[in-house]
């Protein structure tokens, strides 16, 4: 289970099994946004009430820094970026549709 400072993140493991071939999210490797992500909120913290930095746009692409990580009773994930367009660094909800690897 890993756990942060500031909260305690948890995978379920029955929820996690039902995740198994889709995105194997990497920390350090590059991802783009589709079009399913289009105008996803970078947001300043783990919240959908913190503030919106950036709304990404399809074609977008970013950095992976942390996660992704879920939290305890909430229903989304969040992952730690960094824009390589602006290098702003904020969080973003995990959702597998919405980005694809660089690459492959």
């Amino acid at each position: 289970m890993p756990i942060r400072s500031e909260m305690i993140y948890w995978f379920d493991p029955i929820l996690f099994e039902n995740w198994k071939g889709l995105i194997n999210f990497v920390v350090g490797e590059k991802y783009t946004i589709t079009e399913d992500g289009d105008k996803v909120n970078l947001r300043g913290d783990v919240s959908l009430d913190a503030e919106i930095l950036l709304h990404l746009k399809t074609g977008d692409t970013f950095t992976l820094l942390d996660g992704p990580y879920f939290e305890y009773g909430s229903r989304y994930g969040w992952m730690k970026i960094q824009d390589d367009k602006t290098e702003l660094i904020g969080w973003v909800v995990e959702e597998h549709t919405w980005y694809a690897p660089i690459g492959q």
